[in-house]
């Protein structure tokens, strides 16, 4: 509040003068009295309205930094639900991997073992693994025991064995092919499910990352709000000491007047010296001091008031802010859902998974053991072979000393005939003339039976598989 004028002249010539000089400084004193009460109480209510908006915007401030550090701990534990499926499909794939590199191998070896033309038929309905039980499919000669080469042997000893038919053309390898598509497709569509969720951590990290980016700052108040306040009481006090000196001095030339008026004028002499006690007082100087007081009151109350408005300003920001941390929530409640699907759907095609491959680990075994009994079957047939050759032999032996025994037996008889047979009357002994009996060796029922060359029985000897035999 500015003095309208000057309050002194230079030169005052009557009391009327130095009174209205006077009641014009009080009305001004009061006026800035009146105005630093005012500028108090609006003070401390723009310290209540900053205090209130300070303590929203850091509660609104604290509580989106909360809910952005629950979204990034989720973010984290998707990640790390996506990286175990991840992890899981990996060892399926080395799994996978494992028994695909067994079954090529198997077949591999079985592609190197070659089966000789005598102990299968031509046709290509013959297989040698028809059954994956037993071996009754197997066609094989039979020579009833004699020890032959077979029209079939004879065939494959003008047969080149690179020509020859392996154990793998009789392997049903599009069962194979059957089965290891079927897991592709099962381990494309576990791709495809976990696909859904790549991008999951990456969405959310952006958004935690743009609201973040948008949270509004609240700046710090320029002092101690009531620190600031605490000067106040003093300054009131002072002016309030001020405004009673300005009274005190208008009393004075109030009382003046009304004795001039009563008939007891002061003269010149008196009146100079109202008025150098009115210029003592320095009465301009109390009102200055009144107006700076005044003013630095209000350089407060703007200054509170600026950071009353920025705080405010910081809550109202918070408005887009909540609004983008709602939509979050929302995304990250349906990602949770979707990661929930995702596992339950990853766990059903793992069980399926599994069943393939163990199924394809079945066909594994049943291959090498198809191989080893194949091995079995050559080392068997060649030991029957041996056995059928020492019979033969020993038949044979037997065979040629019936013959000499029998014949040095005829000789014996004839000897006794020619010697004694002619004295001795027909009625006696009729039978004495009979030859010796004939004995031949029989055998009953049939058996089957192949040669095999030595090398076919010396490359199952050398074989992967003889190992495996020397342990069954």
């Amino acid at each position: 509040m500015q003095a309208d004028g000057p309050l002194l002249d230079d030169q005052p010539t009557s009391l009327l003068s130095l009174f209205a000089q006077s009641k014009e400084a009080l009305a001004q004193g009061q006026g800035l009295c009146f105005r630093g009460n005012e500028l108090n109480s609006e003070t401390a209510s723009v310290v209540v309205d900053a205090l209130a908006h300070e303590a929203k915007a850091k509660w609104m401030n604290d509580g989106v930094t909360d809910q952005l550090a629950l979204a990034t701990t989720i973010s984290k534990s998707l990640t790390q639900q996506r990286t175990r499926l991840l992890d899981q499909a990996r060892d399926w794939d080395n799994l996978r991997s494992a028994i695909n590199e067994r079954l090529d191998a198997t077949l591999e070896d079985l592609g190197r073992q070659k089966v000789p033309p005598n102990l299968h038929l031509m046709s290509s309905g013959s297989s040698l693994f028809g059954s994956q039980h037993s071996l009754n499919n197997l066609t094989i000669i039979d020579d009833h025991g004699e020890d032959r080469p077979s029209a079939a042997t004879s065939s494959a000893s003008r047969t080149e064995k690179s020509k020859w038919k392996s154990l793998r053309d009789f392997v049903d390898e599009q069962a194979i092919e059957a089965a290891q598509e079927r897991m592709e497709e099962e381990r494309n569509l576990l791709d495809d499910v976990l696909n859904s969720t790549a991008t999951h951590p990456a969405d959310l990290s952006a958004q935690i990352a743009a609201i973040t980016s948008t949270i509004p700052v609240l700046a710090s108040p320029p002092h101690s709000l009531s620190a600031m306040l605490s000067p106040h009481d003093v300054t009131l006090a002072a002016m309030a000491a001020r405004l009673e000196d300005l009274a005190a001095h208008f009393g004075q030339m109030e009382r003046a007047v009304q004795d001039e008026e009563a008939g007891q004028p002061l003269n010149e002499e008196e009146i100079q010296g109202m008025y150098l006690l009115l210029y003592n007082m320095q009465l301009p100087g109390i009102l200055a001091e009144l107006q700076s007081c005044v003013q630095t009151m209000e350089a407060v109350y703007g200054s509170i008031a600026t950071y009353r408005d920025s705080a405010h300003a910081v809550v109202e920001a918070f408005g887009p802010v909540i609004i983008h941390l709602e939509n979050l929530e929302a995304l990250m409640d349906a990602m949770l859902n979707h990661h929930s699907k995702v596992e339950a759907d990853a766990a059903e095609i793992h069980g399926v998974l599994q069943e393939h491959h163990t199924a394809l680990e079945g066909l594994a075994h049943s291959y090498e053991f198809y191989q080893l009994a194949y091995d079995h079957l050559i080392v068997e047939m060649h030991r029957r072979a041996q056995y059928r050759t020492e019979m033969q032999a020993m038949i044979e032996e037997m065979a040629e000393r019936l013959t000499i025994m029998r014949n040095e037996e005829s000789e014996a008889r004839q000897r006794f005939i020619n010697d004694h047979g002619g004295f001795l009357p027909d009625d006696l002994c009729p039978y004495i003339p009979d030859q010796p009996l004939n004995y031949i060796i029989d055998w009953q029922g049939s058996e089957g039976a192949v040669t095999l060359d030595e090398d076919i029985v010396a490359d199952v000897s050398t074989s992967s598989t003889v190992g495996r035999l020397n342990h069954v």
